[in-house]
């Protein structure tokens, strides 16, 4: 069901719509192994998928993860031939014109392209940061297109500096903005009411400007089963008992449950009996492991 609702967002931004999604869910929840799910989607209709990712110690240097991102981008592009990387070179240098020092600046990679810029005119801080959305904008829409959607995936953001969340309510709000879908991760319990992604989620939500919500709920004892099931090549009923335990051990969390089988086959609690061809487990012994 979650994928499904990201397939239909690119399916839509393939339209010529903008899509926002965020995922939610605990540490461990899967967000983005579910994003990523999507890959083989994208590639199909020769979209663009780049990804970045914010850490909580960087927070200081500000569109560190849409750095991250963009630089994926100009690696797929440099994958081109001379023809095709001429081609982008003239568009980049006539959307950025004389500003191509501000983007260069933020993702230097970008002159293996369009090659060194010359300095920008200085200007006041609210004129300069003016300038840096306005340019920024021209940046994104070279590489949204029919041609090429671009799907743009920023893990943790509830880590984002503010300089990032503010352009990204730039990049959602432009109307001129179309084949992007923007889907961000972020843990629920880690943002209040006034943490400013939950300020532009409001701002954006005043706008009408539709956001679709994925909260990722821990696994369930059914789903469980079925895993161990199809993971150990046996009926649901006979791994029952392992499933309740592993539901008890790890509360439903697909990272800590795949950390906990890891770890039972890693000492042997979980075994294959080569004799009679089949998984086997000393459910006391796990019990009584201290995981």
């Amino acid at each position: 069901k979650e994928l499904g609702i990201i397939q239909t967002a690119f399916a839509q931004i393939c339209k010529g719509k903008k899509e926002v999604i965020m995922v939610t869910g605990y540490s461990g929840a899967g967000k983005s192994m579910l994003s990523n799910e999507i890959r083989n989607t994208i590639a199909k209709k020769k979209g663009h998928f780049i990804s970045g990712k914010f850490d909580q110690f960087q927070l200081d240097i500000p569109y560190s993860a849409l750095a991250q991102a963009f630089k994926q981008l100009v690696q797929q592009l440099l994958t081109a031939n001379k023809e095709q990387i001429q081609a982008w070179k003239k568009e980049l240098l006539q959307a950025l014109g004389s500003n191509g020092k501000i983007i260069s600046t933020v993702i230097p990679e970008i002159e293996k392209i369009i090659g060194p810029q010359p300095d920008i005119i200085e200007l006041p801080a609210e004129e300069a940061k003016n300038r840096f959305h306005l340019t920024f904008q021209n940046f994104v829409k070279i590489f949204c297109n029919t041609k090429h959607p671009l799907v743009i995936y920023l893990d943790d953001l509830q880590w984002a500096d503010l300089s990032t969340l503010t352009l990204l309510e730039v990049l959602v709000r432009d109307v001129e903005i179309k084949h992007l879908l923007l889907i961000s991760t972020y843990r629920e319990k880690e943002v209040h009411d006034l943490h400013p992604l939950m300020l532009l989620l409001k701002n954006l939500e005043q706008e009408k400007i539709t956001i679709s919500t994925i909260f990722l709920t821990p696994m369930s004892l059914t789903q469980i089963g079925q895993l161990l099931s199809d993971t150990l090549s046996c009926p649901e009923e006979d791994v029952y008992s392992l499933a309740e335990l592993s539901l008890q051990k790890t509360e439903g969390n697909p990272f800590f449950l795949s950390q906990f089988l890891h770890s039972l086959h890693r000492e042997g609690l979980i075994f294959f009996d080569r004799d009679n061809y089949k998984w086997r487990w000393d459910l006391k012994k796990i019990q009584q492991a201290g995981i």
